[in-house]
């Protein structure tokens, strides 16, 4: 099954796809280099293992770069699915790369 990444409350979980939900928008920010949440206007952020969103400030645990399907942050650590577990509302961390699916992205464009 195909998911996404949403934003409940602060934290970034994966859910199932629901047309035109802004918690499930993201774009990139050239100015600040961040991964803006249409929804909540806050930036994915790293300040610790658990990814959430928090007010865009474009430091560093707030840059993320995204090569070969992954998304990396400036610590080296990538966007992973907890647990290896492709379940509703099942949290989203970073983590060393360990080259599972769990840590495997692909961006869709949405109009």
């Amino acid at each position: 099954m195909n998911r996404v990444l949403q934003v409940v409350g602060n934290n970034v979980v994966i859910k199932t796809l629901v047309r035109k939900s802004s918690y499930q928008l993201w774009y990139y920010d050239g100015r600040t280099r961040t991964i803006i949440n249409r929804g909540t206007k806050k930036s994915l952020d790293a300040r610790s293992n658990n990814l959430s969103v928090q007010t865009t400030v474009g430091n560093n645990i707030q840059r993320f770069r995204y090569s070969s399907r992954v998304i990396y942050n400036n610590n080296g650590k990538v966007v992973e699915v907890t647990g290896n577990r492709d379940s509703e509302n099942q949290n989203v961390r970073m983590w060393r790369r360990v080259g599972g699916l769990n840590q495997k992205w692909t961006i869709t464009y949405s109009d």
